[in-house]
């Protein structure tokens, strides 16, 4: 499990893959049986049951894997903007925010892919586009908006320290005026 995180989240994690568990079920009502290998009648088909289990089990671990990183990125946003020190130069800070950055548009990459699995499967509705380029939306926001947030973060950090060694620049050249010739 992951550490640090309260009760409500925990259970919010089972509830995403419960919803996964459900949205696998609405993908296979929706593909042709063929395509999944199960065999209509009475014997029973190891393909079509290995099928089943590796589409549950793949959208139960995008959704639950989504809700985690999710709820771990908004506890490092809140933890890096609560301390304001940032060094531009102390990047080792500021390199779980960027791993769980990827993560999580790795992951919802992976939820476009199946989402877009599905577009191909079956007749290719435009609400199922749009369902997709949805999802394409949201992985590159995911990976884009903490990425942006951490170099509005640096970049203010850097030109504050470019100010204070400004003023000691003026203070320092004031002082070598003031000295005369």
């Amino acid at each position: 499990m992951v550490s640090g995180l309260d009760e409500p989240t925990l259970r919010g994690g089972r509830i995403a893959g419960a919803v996964g568990l459900l949205a696998a079920i609405a993908f296979m009502g929706s593909v042709d049986e063929e395509v999944l290998g199960i065999v209509s009648g009475q014997h029973f088909s190891l393909d079509g049951a290995l099928s089943i289990l590796a589409v549950s089990l793949a959208f139960w671990l995008a959704f639950r894997a989504a809700w985690f990183t999710l709820a771990e990125l908004s506890l490092v946003v809140r933890a890096v903007n609560a301390t304001h020190d940032l060094d531009p130069l102390e990047t080792q800070r500021l390199e779980p925010l960027g791993n769980l950055a990827l993560r999580a548009a790795l992951l919802w990459a992976g939820a476009a892919a199946l989402a877009s699995l599905s577009f191909a499967i079956t007749s290719g509705s435009p609400a199922e586009l749009a369902a997709t380029l949805l999802l394409v939306a949201v992985a590159i926001g995911s990976f884009l908006i903490p990425v942006r947030g951490v170099h509005a973060s640096l970049r203010a950090a850097k030109h504050a320290e470019l100010d204070r060694v400004r003023s000691e620049i003026r203070r320092d050249r004031e002082a070598v005026a003031s000295l005369g010739p």
